[in-house]
């Protein structure tokens, strides 16, 4: 005899009443609530992506949900054929490095280009064939490994620390090959709030993120960043 879960009698693919954002097709489909801004902001947004490029915050209290908007926008994104990047850290790690805002800058830009390598293999073989080559060695240097039956993937014990102005130079080849096959990025960021306020502060308002968001939407990436407007020191 098999016994039946309550989330399956009741027909939901998911406990919803798990506090972790909503992250597969199937639960999106299923358990999101689309509020009217979702409806009426977010997605004409997204269905808007191969004609303009933008940068927009998605602002809310903690635990309000703003991870799982953001992983409903990447959802979005992999629907319009465009590679989506959904970027997050662990804050204490970042906390503890000791130039953090530059910690922070070098983490989101390896995590860009570590998925942008990883979903352009997936979902445009040919462009990546045909860029195989530097692709292969961009890669290695962003600490992603590679088999022959896996493809590419991360391994968590080997976290390279490269250097920023030769990290920033693979971002931008990355994304230059994306660019002149026509493919474009919705790139979400998330956690940032969670970092310690000088930290998120120094980052958002000093000479990073300005120069970094301007030049991703230069090449071709839209840009979603979740943060808590009420966040204090």
């Amino acid at each position: 005899m098999r016994y039946m879960s309550w989330e399956e009698w009741f027909g939901f693919p998911s406990d919803p009443f798990d506090p972790k954002p909503l992250q597969t097709g199937e639960q999106f489909t299923h358990l999101l609530v689309r509020t009217k801004p979702i409806v009426k902001r977010i997605e004409p947004l997204i269905n808007q992506i191969d004609k303009e490029s933008f940068c927009k915050g998605i602002l809310g209290d903690r635990g309000i949900g703003k991870s799982t908007v953001l992983r409903y926008c990447v959802h979005l994104a992999t629907k319009k054929m465009a590679i989506p990047v959904f970027v997050q850290f662990h804050p204490a790690g970042i906390a503890k490095a000791k130039h953090p805002i530059l910690e922070t800058l070098i983490e989101i830009i390896r995590q860009i280009v570590q998925q942008e390598i990883i979903n352009i293999y997936e979902m445009y073989p040919k462009t990546f064939q045909k860029y195989q080559s530097t692709l292969m060695k961009i890669a290695k240097y962003v600490g992603l490994q590679w088999q022959e039956i896996e493809g590419f993937y991360r391994d968590p014990f080997e976290i390279p620390r490269p250097d920023e102005k030769l990290l920033r130079s693979t971002l931008w080849s990355t994304l230059d090959f994306a660019k002149r096959e026509g493919i474009r990025s919705v790139i979400a960021i998330d956690n940032l709030d969670k970092l310690p306020f000088e930290v998120a502060k120094g980052f958002l308002g000093g000479m990073n993120a300005q120069p970094l968001f301007e030049h991703l939407m230069e090449m071709g990436c839209s840009i979603f960043v979740a943060i808590d407007p009420h966040i204090e020191g």
